[in-house]
């Protein structure tokens, strides 16, 4: 029996990141779990769809983990607005310190709300992500007043 079947696969992504500029191949932490997390075709076994086209809900995420994203993406917004990180959009370094303020004030209502929803290594690391936002935050304003 061959091998042969009539096709030819050809893998496109190493031309693909080749071609994007420098920020565009940065990912985030959530965004290369979540790669990492999902089979790709040649994983799955022949003649069987995919089981995430079977059962979508089986893989939407629950509110607790949309709520950690959302905490993780106001965390970053906040490094951004202090001015400790590259702001993707622009390429710049931008220092607005009321943004960031918001920014860790929603993140810690939001982490109040799910803190009894983790288990204890979540709650420790969300502990750490919005206290390193506070010392930070503080020690920014001390350096712009």
């Amino acid at each position: 029996m061959s091998d042969d079947k009539g096709y030819e696969v050809v893998d496109k992504r190493a031309a693909a990141e080749e071609s994007k500029e420098p920020e565009a191949q940065e990912e985030t932490e959530v965004e290369a779990q979540a790669e990492a997390a999902e089979p790709t075709a040649a994983e799955e076994p022949a003649g069987e769809a995919p089981e995430h086209e079977h059962d979508e809900e089986a893989h939407a995420p629950d509110v607790y983990t949309v709520v950690t994203w959302m905490i993780g993406m106001l965390a970053t917004s906040a490094w951004q607005t202090m001015g400790l990180q590259v702001d993707p959009a622009s390429g710049k370094v931008v220092k607005e310190l009321e943004q960031a303020k918001l920014a860790i004030d929603c993140a810690m209502a939001l982490a109040d709300r799910i803190t009894g929803h983790l288990d204890e290594n979540g709650r420790r690391e969300l502990r750490g992500v919005i206290s390193d936002l506070q010392i930070n935050f503080v020690n920014q304003s001390k350096v712009e007043g």
